[in-house]
């Protein structure tokens, strides 16, 4: 195959990327010269290595320690990070009652991440934008749990009005078991980091 003729069907292939007619591409870059293709397709190539490190500069981090007793690791605590547009109002989040600790890395269009040993999170690729960070202890208790299981769920639930489904709000509600909860509003912006720091305090009873 010609240089021009490699040219012309690279050049096709990226301007079809883009939506337009093949039949109309075609018809446009047969009248070009050899010199014109070769700059135009290196034009094309710049554009969309331009697009992709735009997309790839859209995420930020959240990061954080977590514990309680002022100084003891919250380790194993989980941190989802649910949007606040409500873009997430329509996906069906299943979690077993009770569940949540053990099944952070299954809930299905969240951001998510698990407190280490040191009490510290990280959670990498977040899209840019508002979120609520549900936090949820793994070492402390709620004493409003044992005063009522249902009214605890229900204190829980209202936060996610607006932003997740009423099943949904439910079920992540229940997943918490009788375990100390923690929910702030934090704001992702790209190549940034978004740091979250809380203490739980003292557990009710016994963990």
């Amino acid at each position: 195959m010609r240089k021009k003729e490699l040219f012309l069907t690279l050049l096709i292939g990226c301007l079809c990327l883009g939506g337009c007619s093949q039949a109309v591409q075609s018809q446009e870059t047969n009248k070009m010269s050899y010199a014109e293709l070769e700059q135009k397709y290196e034009k094309l190539l710049k554009e969309n290595e331009e697009l992709k490190n735009e997309k790839k500069n859209e995420y930020g981090i959240v990061s954080g320690t977590i514990t309680y007793l002022d100084t003891e690791a919250d380790t194993g605590a989980v941190v989802v990070l649910i949007p606040s547009d409500g873009s997430v109002e329509n996906e069906d989040i299943k979690i077993q009652p009770g569940y949540l600790i053990n099944s952070v890395e299954n809930i299905k269009g969240l951001n998510m991440g698990k407190v280490s040993g040191n009490g510290d999170f990280n959670i990498n690729h977040v899209a840019e934008g508002e979120y609520l960070a549900f936090i949820v202890s793994n070492n402390t208790s709620a004493e409003a749990w044992f005063e009522s299981e249902e009214n605890y769920y229900k204190e829980i639930a209202e936060n996610f009005n607006g932003i997740l489904s009423d099943s949904s709000a439910s079920n992540l509600s229940e997943a918490v078991a009788f375990y100390k909860y923690h929910i702030a509003t934090v704001t992702v912006y790209a190549e940034e980091t978004t740091t979250i720091n809380y203490d739980f305090g003292m557990s009710y009873t016994q963990v």
